[in-house]
């Protein structure tokens, strides 16, 4: 691609910057060829700064065309897809002379699109939102999804009357193409049986560990009034009390231990088992654009 086509494209094609003058074409020549040779050590940052400085005094489809590719090895797709565009068109311009890089700034947009992922939004209906801020820039959203560079993206859909919807989708430059698709939708809690089921059990227990509690509580007031601070003076009479409030005792003791024992079961289990619906979960399925990635949430 890089030498592909002959320098006489830079030199023959779109007109120069009003106010370039001879000596500026010149270094700019020869700041192409340089470029052409930081692009060949792949040093792609490097050349497309110098790529960029030739551009500002000689637009030519050329140059564009090296800077789109500088700018797909950098991993900034969408950027090189347009500079893709404008050489396509340029070159155009030219008539006969421009075909070949026509035909390559095809050939290799068609390339690019083909692994650019796109990010597509969807209300939880089916419908799309009009717009959504993604990476802080607010985007409309059509039929066709959004081109993205590879990597992570926070996306937020603003809803009338609702909490604005905030998802972080990470994609990646794959052959086919990604579609990272997002489904707005409201979360709800499912809980499992077994959760409801220790939760009852922790109120159950609990509950009557208290009422147990009160009547041991009542019961012991009772003794200490007939038998004195100590138990040491109890008439026979209150041996029942006393083997009753003993066993309230052992009783609430031990409604106090498995009300306390379902509430930690209750916790780990809710924990292990929750789910807000439907939880960020990634399915695969063929798309227009290729295998897609579903992001539903």
């Amino acid at each position: 691609m890089r030498y592909a086509l002959a320098l006489a494209i830079f030199l023959a094609a779109a007109p120069s910057r009003a106010q370039a003058t001879s000596e500026q074409i010149d270094a700019a020549r020869h700041a192409f060829d340089r470029a052409l040779a930081l692009e060949d050590a792949k040093k792609f940052e490097d050349a497309l700064r110098v790529f960029r400085e030739v551009l500002a005094v000689k637009a030519t489809p050329q140059v564009r065309f090296h800077v789109a590719y500088c700018l797909h090895k950098l991993g900034k797709l969408v950027d090189a897809g347009r500079e893709l565009d404008k050489a396509r068109e340029d070159a155009q311009a030219l008539g006969p002379a421009g075909t070949p890089l026509v035909d390559r700034a095809m050939q290799e947009r068609t390339d690019l699109y083909a692994s650019t992922p796109r990010i597509s939004v969807k209300l939880a209906d089916g419908t799309r939102p009009p717009s959504a801020i993604i990476d802080g820039a607010s985007v409309t959203l059509g039929d066709d999804p959004i081109a993205v560079d590879p990597g992570s993206h926070h996306v937020v859909v603003e809803r009338s009357g609702k909490p604005p919807f905030e998802r972080d989708v990470v994609v990646a430059e794959r052959r086919p193409a990604v579609v990272a698709e997002i489904v707005v939708v409201d979360p709800t809690i499912h809980i499992s049986p077994a959760v409801i089921a220790f939760g009852g059990l922790t109120i159950a227990s609990f509950g009557a560990a208290i009422v147990t509690g009160v009547f041991q509580s009542q019961l012991a007031s009772k003794l200490d009034s007939l038998c004195g601070a100590d138990h040491h003076q109890c008439p026979a009479t209150a041996q029942n009390d006393i083997d009753t409030a003993k066993t309230l005792t052992v009783t609430a003791d031990v409604l106090f231990g498995v009300s306390a024992a379902s509430l930690v079961a209750t916790t780990v289990l809710f924990f292990l088992t929750y789910k807000s619906h439907p939880k960020a979960r990634i399915t695969s399925g063929h798309t227009n654009f290729g295998t897609g990635l579903t992001f539903r949430f």
